[in-house]
């Protein structure tokens, strides 16, 4: 059930079977992590397991350069990137990008965070905005801590009033309150000339159920709507949506189409198969922003379908993974999973 056994399982079980092992070099009197494979990267911070199935964690900003196993571009790009010889890196790591693995997972998001800091050096601050954009969408809760600071953006004038222009063309489109302020957060850090232009509103919640169709990224619709129609009992409109959305949408979608249809089940009292629908947000996409939720709701599904059991677990594995989050509303389901807990004891 919890991650962390499953991450144990892998580094105990499954350690033999992963050729070579990753080496990560620390900014501090230069300091290395060896003999680890890195799994994960997420919260700003890098995880890896030794070969005794611990797990290891890394803050960003702690890491120098990381050599992954068998990854001949992406450790070019680290290499020439610790020589300063940042044109040759772009260069490897765009080439990485290429590949068959560094498409996906966690490689994908460490090449463009490297990338997007630096195009940002060069001047290129237009092309960092654009990737800036991109992560905000998908990790809009931590994206500005691995984003460049100011003392590493070089100031072009004309890259800057576009990379400005772009980041409030996105802010103004987006539908997620999470994406407009961390695209807000980074036009201020980077010092644009003109000021930041009132943010339009969002007309989320006049959209119908058949407009769904027409956009590549409903999920974030899907918040605004999903959460007015579950608040005045109509599950079925939304079970109806994301069932809808599960055969058409993007991957990056799906963690908003479960938790809104565990949601949905949830108030239709259709308690397992709501419990079962947080769980692939957890398990699936463990990366997502709405995991912290969908881990709440889960325990509460389990226990209304009478699984107290699952109910306690679902709630520790909560508490462990997210205790030490600076989320506000992530430390609020943690303090009421607590709560519950010890209610039940």
């Amino acid at each position: 059930m919890k991650r962390t056994t499953l991450f144990l399982i892998l580094g105990v079980l499954g350690w033999a079977t992963l050729a070579g092992a990753d080496t990560i070099f620390l900014k501090s009197a230069q300091e290395s992590i060896r003999g680890v494979r890195i799994v994960a990267f997420k919260q700003g911070r890098l995880e890896g397991l030794d070969k005794q199935g611990g797990r290891r964690t890394i803050m960003y900003d702690d890491i120098a350069i990381i050599r992954v196993d068998g990854q001949v571009e992406l450790n070019s790009g680290e290499k020439f990137l610790s020589l300063r010889q940042y044109d040759q890196a772009i260069a490897s790591y765009r080439q990485a990008l290429t590949q068959k693995t560094g498409k996906a997972g966690w490689r994908n998001l460490w090449i463009r965070v490297r990338l997007m800091s630096l195009y940002a050096s060069r001047g290129q601050v237009d092309a960092s905005a654009e990737i800036y954009i991109d992560l905000a969408k998908e990790i809009p809760e931590w994206v500005l801590t691995v984003a460049p600071t100011q003392g590493e953006i070089r100031n072009e004038p004309v890259a800057l009033e576009r990379a400005g222009g772009m980041l409030v063309k996105a802010r103004d489109e987006s539908r997620s309150g999470k994406v407009r302020e961390a695209l807000a957060k980074f036009y201020e850090r980077l010092g644009c000339r003109q000021a930041l232009p009132e943010a339009r509103p969002i007309q989320s919640a006049e959209v119908e159920e058949k407009d769904f169709e027409k956009f590549d990224q409903p999920g974030s619709w899907l918040d605004v709507w999903a959460e007015k129609k579950v608040g005045v009992g109509d599950s079925a409109s939304v079970l109806r949506v994301t069932q809808r959305l599960y055969t058409t949408s993007f991957r990056r979608n799906l963690p908003a189409v479960f938790y809104w249809r565990g949601r949905a089940e949830l108030g239709a009292g259709d308690f397992d198969h709501a419990a079962l629908s947080f769980l692939r947000v957890a398990i699936e996409f463990p990366t997502s922003s709405y995991v912290p939720e969908a881990l709440f709701y889960a325990a509460q599904a389990a226990e209304q379908a009478g699984r107290s059991g699952y109910a306690r677990s679902i709630r520790s594995e909560l508490i462990d993974t997210f205790n030490s989050s600076n989320d506000y509303r992530v430390i609020q389901l943690v303090e009421q999973a607590r709560e519950l807990l010890n209610e039940k004891e």
